[in-house]
This record gives C-alpha cells, structure tokens and sequence, in this order.
C-alpha cells in the first residue's frame, strides 16, 4: 500500500522478503535486510517504529558519508533521564549528543562516547518524533556499542567492531566531535498523541520531500502479532549507496555546505559498528 498515494501498489519481492535474494548474487537487483522491519501491538505503531528507523538510518548516512560537524544537545535537563545524563556525564570518557535532523523535520541524533584520547569511539542513533525519546534510545544504543568494543579487547569481539576500534578515533573521523552552541529548547517538544496521527506525521513528512512512503503487511495469522515492512525509495541506509539523490542534494538544500560533493569526496570509512 502506497500511504502517500492512497492507493494498494505492486513491489518486488526481492525488497520486501529477507532472503529472497542473496548477496554476492550478480544477477540480484535487490537485497532485502530488516532495516524499516517493525512488529508493535497496532499496525499503525508498527508502520511508525519501521519508518523511523529509515529517518534514523538516512539521517545517519548523510553524517556519516558528508562529514559534516553537528550542533550539539544540551542533555543535561532531559526528561524523565536526569540521573543516567549525570551518570554518563561522570565517566571518564568523551561524551556528546549530535542533531542529526534532516530535511524530513523529525528529530534525530547520534549518541557519541570516547576516551579522552578520542578513541574506542561507541555511537548509537535514533530518530522519533519525541525529542527526549530519541535521545535516550540514541544513548541506550551508544551504551550497548560500548560493551561491544569492551568484549572485543577482551578477545570475543567479531572482525567488524576489531577493524572500527582500528579505523575509528576523533582524530580520523572529526566530524565525531561537535560544533556549534548547544542546542537546548527542542526537549520540551512532544510526538503526536496517537499512532494515527503519527502515521500521518509520516506521511507528510515524506510528501513535503517529495518521497513516496510504501508499507508492506507482514503480520503471520498464525501469531497474529502486527509486522509492518516500511520502503521509502530515496532514502539513504547508512552503508555505501552513492547513487545521485539526497546524499549530495539534502545537504547543500539545508546549508550544511555551500557546495555538493562528488562521490569522490564523501568519507572513505564505512560505518562498520
């Protein structure tokens, strides 16, 4: 179903089911994975959940491949989640909220902590129409990289989080790091009241950037729990896609740089945590 169409639309299979093509298979046009997958107790909060997590990851990509430094978030004062900031705020490591927010209008950021030498860097991301709802989940989600790259020095990390804690440090990544004033106002804000009308902030969301916004009803009838398969063609996942579009349109539209960047440009290091 087409939401912003109103109206029930074909998609490929190979997008919608995981495992329905493999990858490193040549003739495959599409590898499917969970990224904008959600189950929820209503259908309209799963098609909610999927969707934000495709803001979340296209807000990721845009960062991470434009390298472009953000505006930091004063979590001092964050709702319902004093005592963790002053907690995070008392280790000895680097500590900072970014405002990864998009053109889409919905909040979104990137959690980030170091040591004070700026290295074994954990991040962890989160968009929601809630401010202080994706800050926190930003933050949960940095703390659960930070106990990935501690087991990894220990000896059971996976090759990817080994080859990031050898690749990845604020000196060659600096858009890690902040820049700007604090933001302060935006904890105040609220998300909608109910699933419905957050479906609805989604989909204007999308017709405002002139993207479609396509769910697909996974629910098994046997388990009768809802499962919602979100697609947003344009949206960037955060591995390396660089075909033209929003990776080098939305930055120069929101005046993050004056300029596009040729794909040549974009930062070398993948996204590996």
């Amino acid at each position: 179903m087409s939401l912003t169409h109103g109206r029930r639309i074909l998609v490929p299979a190979a997008v919608v089911y995981i495992g329905y093509a493999e990858a490193g298979d040549e003739s495959s046009f599409a590898i499917s994975d969970s990224n904008g997958c959600a189950a929820a107790s209503t259908w309209e909060e799963a098609v909610v959940v999927a969707f934000l997590e495709l803001v979340e990851r296209d807000a990721v990509a845009l960062w991470w491949m434009g390298a472009d430094r953000k505006r930091p978030v004063d979590v001092s004062h964050i709702r319902d989640a004093s005592d963790l900031a002053h907690w995070i705020g008392d280790r000895p490591r680097r500590f900072e909220v970014l405002d990864l927010t998009t053109d889409l209008g919905i909040p979104a950021y990137a959690a980030v902590s170091a040591t004070p030498e700026g290295r074994d860097v954990a991040f962890g991301s989160a968009a929601n129409f809630d401010p202080a709802s994706a800050i926190l989940s930003a933050i949960t989600e940095m703390l659960q990289s930070e106990i990935a790259l501690r087991l990894s020095s220990i000896g059971d990390g996976a090759n990817d989080i080994l080859r990031w804690m050898s690749l990845v440090s604020f000196e060659t990544v600096p858009h890690l790091q902040s820049a700007g004033p604090p933001i302060r106002s935006i904890l105040d804000e609220r998300g909608p009241a109910t699933a419905s009308d957050a479906v609805e902030r989604c989909i204007r969301a999308c017709n405002d950037a002139n993207l479609a916004m396509i769910a697909v009803n996974l629910t098994r009838a046997a388990i009768g729990i809802p499962v919602a398969r979100v697609l947003v063609p344009g949206l960037r996942p955060s591995r390396c896609r660089f075909a033209p579009g929003r990776l080098f349109d939305v930055p120069t539209k929101l005046g993050w740089r004056s300029r596009r960047l040729a794909e040549s440009e974009l930062h070398k290091i993948p996204l590996l945590l």
